[in-house]
C-alpha cells in the first residue's frame, strides 16, 4: 500500500510540475536542436555477478537528439547499445576465493542491451543567455523520462551436470527510469 501511494503522489507531482513548466514558455524561447554521440560502458549486475566487478565492463555507444521547446524545457531522445558479460569465476567470496555455489555452477553470461530513451529536462537558469560575464552555457537542471530496452543474453555452464538447466539463450523487453 505505501509503495502504491508513493508512486501515485510522485506521478501526480510530476504531471503538475511538468504542466506548469511547459505552460511558462516565454515568447523569446530559442528552438535549437542538437545531435550527439556518446561513448561509455555497461556493467552487468545480477544472479551471475551479485556485485559490481570491473572485469564485467563492456563498451556502450549512444546517439541522441535534443530539442529546446522553450527557454527552460528541453526534450531528448536517445538510442544506446552496449554489451553484457559476467562469470561465476570472477565472484569473490568471504575468504578471497570463489564461493561454493559459483564454483559448482561455473556459469558465464554474454549478451547485449539496446535502449531507446525519452527525457524531459527543466533548466533552472536561462541556458541561452550570453553576456560578457557569462559566456558558458551552464545551468543546473532536473530531468524525468522513460527508457524501454531489450536485453538478450546467453548463459553457459562448464559443469556437465548443470548444462541442460543453464545453457540457454533469450531476450527480455522491459522499462527503465533514467537516472
Amino acid at each position: 500500500m505505501p509503495k502504491t501511494w508513493f508512486s501515485s503522489v510522485l506521478l501526480a507531482g510530476l504531471v503538475l510540475a511538468g504542466s506548469s513548466f511547459l505552460g511558462a514558455a516565454p515568447a523569446r524561447a530559442q528552438h535549437t536542436s542538437e545531435l550527439g554521440l556518446g561513448l561509455g560502458g555497461t556493467n552487468y549486475r545480477g544472479e551471475v555477478s551479485p556485485q559490481y566487478q570491473f572485469e564485467n565492463n563492456r563498451p556502450a555507444f549512444t546517439v541522441f537528439y535534443r530539442r529546446d521547446i522553450s527557454a527552460p524545457v528541453t526534450l531528448r531522445a536517445g538510442l544506446t547499445y552496449g554489451g553484457l558479460r559476467a562469470k561465476d569465476s570472477n565472484v569473490e567470496g568471504a575468504n578471497g576465493g570463489v564461493p561454493p555455489l559459483q564454483n559448482y555452477r561455473q556459469v558465464s553470461l554474454k549478451g547485449s542491451v539496446l535502449e531507446l530513451s525519452g527525457v524531459v529536462e527543466y533548466n533552472f537558469l536561462d541556458y541561452h543567455q550570453r553576456t560578457e560575464q557569462h559566456r558558458v552555457h551552464l545551468s543546473p537542471y532536473l530531468f524525468a523520462g522513460l527508457a524501454p530496452f531489450y536485453a538478450h543474453t546467453t548463459t553457459e555452464s562448464q559443469n556437465p551436470v548443470l548444462q541442460p538447466d543453464f545453457n540457454r539463450s533469450g531476450g527480455r523487453v522491459s522499462v527503465a527510469i533514467p537516472a
